[in-house]
C-alpha cells in the first residue's frame, strides 16, 4: 500500500501514526504491512520497520459494526428519533 507523507513526515497505517521525518513530508511512501510490523520504503536504500501497535483485524470485525448499529438504532428509538 502507498501513504503520502504529511508536512510533518508523519502517515497513518492501520490506525497508527508513523513519522517517517520530515525530509520525506509530501512524498508517496510504499508501505508492506505484516502481523508485526509496518515496512516503509522510504527511498531507493532506506527501509523504516516499526513494530505495530494496532491489531490487524480478526475475522468477525464485521460483528462489532452491526452491533454498533444495532445499539444506536435502539438508542434512537428509546429517544423517539425514529431509526
Amino acid at each position: 500500500m502507498q501513504r503520502r507523507a504529511s508536512h510533518t513526515g508523519v502517515i497513518v497505517v492501520a490506525g497508527q501514526n508513523v513519522a517517517v521525518g520530515r525530509l520525506h513530508q509530501h512524498r508517496t511512501v510504499r508501505v508492506t504491512v505484516s502481523d508485526t510490523t509496518l515496512a516503509m520504503d522510504l527511498d531507493d536504500r532506506d527501509v523504516k520497520v516499526v513494530r505495530r501497535t494496532t491489531t490487524p483485524p480478526s475475522v468477525a470485525s464485521g460483528t462489532a459494526t452491526a452491533d454498533r448499529h444495532l445499539i444506536r438504532s435502539t438508542l434512537a428509538k428509546s429517544h423517539g428519533k425514529g431509526g
